[in-house]
């Protein structure tokens, strides 16, 4: 059976965190106001305040939307590497991949400075202000073997190939999304040479594909 990753601090003062906050008479009382609200818009607005004051994602996948679609959250589990006080960021493709256009005011891949920027500095270490000194060389120690492949496919080729080769390998992840992650990273990694991903990195690309989505609708 494959190792279990490592938890790291983040992930449980994470999931304490929400705990806590779930189980909070105000926070209750205020998320109830907000989805009492009928106008559809008007709602949605007050649920992104209501996010960006309780520093939460309001996201596809994310404890918060789960709870708002009477889901309970499974806080008790590990869910990939997203649920922690860092989180790793592919800003290449999230910003200069043409194939998943977003968009944005300005568009990054027609300013130089900011292309040049995120070619010279591909991946991003989001740090939530939750974190300690602590937390983040913990994050990073934990789990420098997966952020370590994120840098090297683009030490093979910054400037496209690992895009197209990422794109394909992607696509089939979310194709067989339903499988088991132990046997989809198997099943990936006999696919496509070089790769040797474990359920864990599965888990952490299906949340930030279900993301990249959810933002395209």
């Amino acid at each position: 059976m494959e190792k279990r990753p490592k938890q790291t601090q983040g992930q449980i003062k994470t999931r304490l965190r929400l705990k806590e906050l779930f189980e909070n008479d105000t926070f209750r009382r205020e998320l109830e106001a907000i989805l009492s609200i009928k106008n559809g818009e008007k709602r949605n607005k007050k649920m992104w305040k209501f996010a960006e004051k309780y520093s939460l994602e309001y996201e596809q996948g994310s404890p918060l939307l789960d709870l708002v679609m009477g889901i309970n959250p499974k806080l008790d589990e590990q869910i990939g590497h997203e649920l922690d006080v860092c989180q790793l960021f592919d800003e290449v493709d999230e910003y200069l991949n043409y194939n998943f256009p977003i968009d944005f005011d300005i568009p990054p891949s027609r300013s130089p400075r900011r292309r040049a920027q995120l070619i010279a500095f591909p991946i991003h270490l989001g740090i939530s202000t939750k974190a300690t000194k602590r937390d983040v060389l913990d994050y990073v120690n934990k789990r420098w073997d997966y952020i370590r492949y994120e840098l090297d496919g683009y030490e093979e080729n910054p400037k496209g190939i690992r895009r197209r080769r990422k794109q394909e390998r992607n696509e089939f992840i979310w194709k067989n999304k339903d499988l088991p992650a132990i046997e989809l990273a198997n099943k990936v990694n006999e696919k496509f040479q070089n790769e040797s991903l474990t359920y864990a990195d599965i888990n952490t690309i299906k949340s930030y594909l279900k993301k990249r989505r959810s933002k395209l609708n």
